[in-house]
């Protein structure tokens, strides 16, 4: 992994980073989750103060993390929202597999990742209204599908939703890609 004049790729770095606070992270969150699924969690009690602990610690890995980088490796700067988005989205991608058995918070995860997409491309500057709207349109679609899995957790219902989500996904990843190439954002 290193580049021809010598240097390391500190994106591999960035990567096995985010990885790695993605597994402490769901290590972290496993007993909340228990409290949750079995109805046992009290944003008041100690669930709660641990919730606030993993933010904190969240927090202190972040700001450490990008001041560390810039200290030692060299480089292209990364920017804290960049950063910051490209953590969230890996610890979403964990969180897909890790909540898979309780559909309630994995279409939760699946609308925060259309959240944080739309996010990336706001703070890349790669926007423009028509290209807006599109991704409001699919936020607003999952985050629909999101809702009605707390509504409704019929088996049916699971099966329909379940469907109507992989539509979504294939088609949103069709769109975007005429839509970058339309509006220019992949030359």
């Amino acid at each position: 992994m290193s580049s021809s004049s010598g240097s390391s790729d500190t994106g591999v770095v960035d990567i096995l980073y985010a990885v790695a606070l993605g597994e402490g992270f769901f290590a972290a969150i496993y007993g909340i989750k228990e409290e949750l699924v079995a109805g046992q969690f009290q944003l008041f009690g100690a669930g709660g103060q641990t919730l606030l602990r993993i933010l904190l610690g969240f927090l202190i890995i972040i700001v450490s993390w990008l001041y560390y980088r810039r200290a030692v490796i060299a480089g292209r700067s990364y920017p804290t929202s960049e950063f910051a988005l490209d953590v969230a989205v890996m610890i979403s991608y964990m969180g897909l597999l890790s909540f898979a058995d309780w559909p309630a918070a994995f279409y939760l995860i699946v609308s925060l990742i259309w959240l944080l997409y739309l996010s990336a491309r706001i703070a890349s500057r790669q926007m423009n209204s028509a290209y807006l709207m599109f991704g409001l349109l699919f936020v607003a679609y999952f985050g629909v599908a999101s809702a009605s899995s707390f509504l409704d957790q019929s088996y049916a219902g699971e099966w329909l939703r379940f469907a109507l989500v992989t539509v979504g996904v294939v088609a949103y990843r069709l769109l975007d890609l005429r839509l970058r190439v339309r509006y220019g954002f992949d030359s």
